[in-house]
């Protein structure tokens, strides 16, 4: 099946939503996306946390995620070096 990468990142959200998984984990879930999906992808993971499932992402630039975290724990070198509860 072919799918353009915005419905294809539809689908997988979606499929998250209705599987209701424990925890999701996410790499980076921004990284290659415009303005657009950002905020959709941004949407999916409030709906996702508002269902009650933890959502932990792993990300080099975390400033964009700061809006939807309800924790943030930096690490460096190896060692805890900040966390933050909103």
């Amino acid at each position: 099946m072919d799918c353009s990468p915005r419905n294809l990142y539809e689908l997988i959200y979606q499929k998250i939503l209705i599987e209701k998984p424990k925890v999701v984990f996410m790499y980076q879930p921004f990284d290659t996306l415009d303005m657009m999906q950002c905020i959709r992808i941004m949407e999916y993971i409030c709906k996702i946390k508002n269902s009650g499932c933890p959502v932990v992402i792993l990300a080099s630039a975390p400033t964009e995620y700061f809006r939807i975290a309800s924790h943030v724990v930096v690490i460096k070198d190896d060692k805890v070096f900040h966390t933050l509860d909103s």
